[in-house]
């Protein structure tokens, strides 16, 4: 099934027009880059293309995973480092997802909440430096680099409360932190105001639904994807 799929290369965005996506021969990447400009030769060059991923014409056994992924990347409110080694992303449909140095990104989940305490931990720190100071003439701020401990509480629908604990966070780290804890404080805001009036939400639910229909009737998506997607956009 696998030898079914395109070859790996660079092929067009399925959503940003004048661009190109890298697909490494298994699933799309994060690799983008602007369509570059194609000099046309005077003489007929003859030669088999390599296959590129055709909306209309898609094969069976490439629906499953290729063609799902051509719908358009969700958009990225803030990235960026929930301790010393895991990143967080915060998206603008409500959902958020980690991934550690060395592991693979967690499935999305919806963001129920996300708190940090570096105001507190800054002033701890502080207070217990300027009392050391004192106690050893200055020498203790020369000896010492110990910025505290911070922890970062972020609560999912499906993951529940996750604490993230930092011992001497980098400025990198603190912040990310910050970055992310005010576009999760706009995005849970933005929700809470949305909710009430639903005629926004309904207009936006209507196309997101007329996309997945032209996928389905471009043979891009199964009988059983497009129920599938459709059940879980009436159900968010």
């Amino acid at each position: 099934m696998a030898d079914d799929l395109p070859a790996a290369g660079w092929y067009p965005h399925p959503s940003v027009p004048k661009t190109q996506k890298y697909w490494d021969g298994a699933a799309w990447t994060d690799m983008t880059r602007r369509k570059p400009k194609v000099k046309m030769s005077r003489k007929a060059v003859s030669h088999q293309p390599t296959r590129q991923p055709q909306r209309g014409t898609a094969v069976a056994n490439e629906r499953k995973g290729f063609w799902a992924s051509l719908a358009p990347d969700p958009i990225v409110l803030a990235s960026g480092l929930v301790d010393n080694t895991i990143t967080m992303k915060i998206f603008k449909d409500g959902t958020f997802t980690t991934k550690g140095l060395l592991g693979a990104e967690s499935s999305p989940d919806r963001l129920l909440g996300f708190d940090h305490d570096i105001d507190s931990m800054r002033r701890k720190s502080t207070t217990g430096r300027g009392a050391a100071a004192l106690l050893t003439g200055g020498a203790s701020l020369l000896a010492s680099n110990n910025r505290g401990v911070v922890y970062v509480t972020v609560t999912g629908a499906n993951t529940n409360v996750r604490t993230f604990t930092t011992r001497n966070p980098s400025g990198t780290t603190l912040s990310s932190i910050r970055g992310l804890k005010a576009a999760a404080d706009a995005m849970l805001a933005q929700s809470s105001a949305v909710q009430p009036s639903s005629a926004a939400s309904s207009s936006d639910m209507a196309t997101q639904l007329k996309q997945l229909a032209d996928l389905h009737a471009a043979g891009a998506l199964s009988a059983e994807e497009f129920a599938a997607a459709k059940a879980r956009l009436l159900a968010s």
